[in-house]
């Protein structure tokens, strides 16, 4: 399985968010025997780009706290001749509007009741830390 993952980290992105997000990039790509991940944070430049194959360690430190936009990751995705879909974890408001679909099928995670205008979606519950 080779998939591309971007992770929204714009400072309208909680620690709890992150949390929430890191745990989820992990749980997809151990879900699969074999895997290579794309894996991007982004607020509204790419922060930061990396390759996580079978049992690598995902990061814990978060890079970003700007604006969101989604295309930096799309762009980057669109250059990767062998991602089967992008999964994309955020809160939901690109500040520069939503892009138009990648040539690969999108599953957003999402923190909020946005509905994406394409694409399938699942939202996750995020605890806030006590």
């Amino acid at each position: 399985l080779v998939i591309a993952l971007g992770v929204d980290t714009s400072g309208s992105i909680g620690e709890a968010e992150l949390l929430a997000f890191n745990a989820e990039c992990k749980g997809i790509a151990e879900s699969f025997e074999s895997y290579c991940v794309y894996y991007f944070q982004c607020d509204a430049r790419i922060q930061d780009r990396r390759v996580f194959e079978n049992g690598d360690a995902f990061p814990v430190k978060m890079k970003g706290r700007g604006g969101t936009s989604y295309k930096p990751v799309f762009e980057e995705v669109e250059k990767l001749e062998d991602v089967s879909c992008l999964v994309y974890l955020t809160d939901g408001y690109p500040n520069d509007g939503w892009p138009p679909p990648p040539s690969v099928p999108v599953l957003w995670v999402l923190t909020t009741d946005v509905v994406p205008p394409y694409g399938e979606y699942v939202g996750i519950q995020v605890e806030e830390k006590r």
